[in-house]
């Protein structure tokens, strides 16, 4: 279905990001959009569509991984801060014409996909 499509196209998106030597730097993040709709960081096509870049969010929490006293240890392995980076995207799929003639309004795809920044 296409809703599994964007998926995975999100989920791609946010593996590339998550691998890059800085998820925060605007350029890794426009390249994790252009992945998600158009499948190369590159590429210039949607692969569904009506799914735009613009319609692809980046944002990256960073999440504190303090030294754990009785240890000497932080809580997960990694620096302080950790970062996590969520790709999302809500856009309106109109692809469905019957449902026009319905008097429905297009559905609406909406997800969003997190992982852990690792680094490149």
């Amino acid at each position: 279905s296409t809703w599994s499509f964007c998926c995975a196209s999100a989920m791609t998106s946010v593996f590339h990001c998550t691998r890059t030597s800085d998820p925060n730097n605007s350029t890794n993040q426009l390249r994790a959009k252009t992945l998600a709709v158009n499948g190369s960081i590159d590429g210039s096509t949607p692969r569904v569509p009506g799914w735009t870049v613009g319609a692809v969010t980046v944002s990256i929490a960073a999440i504190a991984n303090p030294v754990i006293p009785a240890t000497g240890a932080p809580a997960y392995r990694g620096g302080d801060p950790l970062y996590v980076v969520t790709v999302g995207t809500n856009f309106s799929y109109g692809q469905i014409g019957f449902l026009t003639g319905l008097g429905l309004a297009p559905p609406s795809i909406v997800l969003a996909h997190s992982e852990r920044a690792i680094g490149g």
